[in-house]
């Protein structure tokens, strides 16, 4: 039997070339974005005579150019980066904080953009769902950051604090892939955000609770579990490769997104054990 033709729009569905997908980003953001002032600007000339001085972010970099250069970024781009070097999300996630700066401007000075420019936002947002990943932007920091995209950890982070919201969408950087430290770091704030809360977890689900507490406290977070010298010490913890214990950090993590959403729906299970009674009644 003859295979069914596929029409031209399944075949460009269906035909994700990286390399051409961020090289054609690429050439929109430097070449063919323009923003009307008084006469037409590339975003990064744009950004670097209305936005960048005053960015909170920049850190000692001099201008877009400058952040460019020490990010490693060629602007030029002779060799497109695959997504194993990590560095197609560096870029991605300078062009975004780029575009961020230049919302603002446009926004506060009453400037336009070029079509083009619509159409970069949208490629771009299109290559994140197609490897799974999103944005946040941090308001008070002024930073727009690419993570994984977790529903659990969204819904987690606007139910805290903004410090521990913050520590929540961090956890899915990019960039913490492999980095044991940082996000042992961020799994000891996130647990002493809980603690307080231990008693109405328990309640709510003694099990899960139990869980919890012992991956805090055996896991080389809370205690010293790889010292034979320490009273804690854990010699199966020890031995564990990087690999296998940053997978626990993440089944950690997991556990702690779904304690917050259980906590969070204590006062609704409340409403509804209340309804229930009413209506024995």
């Amino acid at each position: 039997m003859e295979k069914a033709r596929k029409n031209i729009f399944e075949q460009l569905s269906g035909n994700f070339d990286t390399a051409h997908e961020i090289k054609l980003i690429w050439d929109l953001f430097t070449n063919k974005i323009y923003v009307r002032v008084n006469n037409n600007m590339s975003i990064l000339d744009c950004v670097d005579t209305y936005s960048f001085k005053n960015w909170k972010s920049r850190g000692r970099c001099a201008s877009p150019q400058d952040m460019m250069g020490r990010l490693g970024i060629d602007a030029r781009m002779s060799v497109v980066p695959d997504k194993s070097s990590g560095k197609m999300f560096v870029i991605l996630e300078f062009i975004l904080n780029m575009i961020k700066r230049c919302d603002i401007i446009l926004k506060n000075r009453l400037y336009f953009a070029s079509a083009n420019y619509k159409i970069l936002k949208e490629n771009i947002n299109l290559f994140l769902e197609h490897f799974g990943h999103t944005t946040h932007y941090f308001e008070d920091d002024e930073q727009v950051i690419i993570i994984e995209k977790e529903p659990a950890a969204i819904s987690a982070a606007e139910i805290s604090e903004p410090e521990i919201a913050k520590r929540i969408i961090q956890y899915n950087h990019y960039a913490l892939k492999g980095d044991i430290e940082t996000k042992k770091d961020i799994l000891l704030a996130l647990a002493n955000e809980i603690e307080p809360k231990r008693e109405d977890l328990k309640h709510i689900n003694g099990f899960f609770e139990s869980d919890l507490f012992f991956m805090f406290n055996n896991l080389n977070l809370r205690h010293n579990n790889i010292d034979p010298n320490d009273k804690n010490y854990k010699p199966f913890i020890a031995g564990m490769n990087k690999n296998d214990l940053e997978l626990l950090y993440d089944d950690t993590y997991q556990i702690i997104l779904l304690a917050k959403l259980l906590l969070d729906n204590k006062e609704r299970k409340n409403r509804i054990e209340t309804l229930k009674r009413n209506l024995e009644v």
